[in-house]
């Protein structure tokens, strides 16, 4: 498949997502069954492994992919594990990297801690 093929398909699969995360935050209970099938498609979509020493470790090529799985992930789990799935999709989201600064919450993470913080506050509000 050509680099063009590929992106375009990783996003129509965001956009599937997307509208499947809406619909199932909407209570739509019909969605379930469609929300496994696309969380089926991107674990598909970013499924190479490779091992590094002593462990496999999961090569991800797609950021927003990933905070995807991990929300339709916390959607379609139990509770106690639900959190975690929001957590690492929080964690996804705001991690970034920078040759001078390395990995995790760094300056460049604070538009996405704004976002994060823009969301919560609009349920505080209501």
């Amino acid at each position: 498949m050509g680099e063009n093929e590929n992106a375009k398909e990783v996003n129509n699969l965001i956009q599937q997502a997307q509208r499947v995360i809406s619909a199932v935050t909407n209570n739509n209970k019909d969605m379930k069954s469609i929300a496994e099938e696309t969380l089926s498609q991107i674990r598909n979509c970013q499924d190479e492994y490779r091992k590094v020493k002593w462990t496999m470790v999961r090569i991800i090529r797609n950021r927003d992919l990933l905070i995807l799985e991990n929300i339709l992930e916390a959607l379609l789990s139990k509770t106690d594990m639900a959190l975690a799935y929001v957590y690492d999709a929080t964690r996804n989201y705001v991690e970034r990297y920078s040759p001078h600064y390395g990995t995790g919450l760094i300056v460049d993470s604070i538009p996405m801690l704004e976002d994060i913080i823009r969301f919560w506050k609009r349920y505080e509000d209501v």
